[in-house]
């Protein structure tokens, strides 16, 4: 995806930039941090919601892959956010 650690590098140092921004608005704005986090989380099934709550990351993962028609890599990325 990158060719170099260069690229990289400028990528993670615009992408700290921008959060930064964001926080600012945030502040500026008077938004709360959690209606910020809400806002930013996936949007799942109360299903899929339940089982990455119970622990069942793989059932979650093949569920939200079949209710959202997602790849494998998607899938698992927006569960371990759920995790988090």
């Amino acid at each position: 995806m990158f060719s170099n650690r260069a690229e990289l590098a400028d990528l993670r140092r615009r992408l700290q930039r921008v959060e930064r921004l964001l926080e600012a608005m945030a502040v500026h704005l008077e938004v709360p941090p959690p209606a910020i986090e809400q806002a930013i989380r996936p949007q799942v099934s109360p299903e899929v919601a339940e089982l990455v709550a119970a622990g069942k990351k793989i059932a979650a993962i093949k569920l939200l892959r079949e209710e959202q028609q997602l790849d494998l890599v998607s899938a698992k990325q927006i569960v371990d956010r759920l995790e988090a």
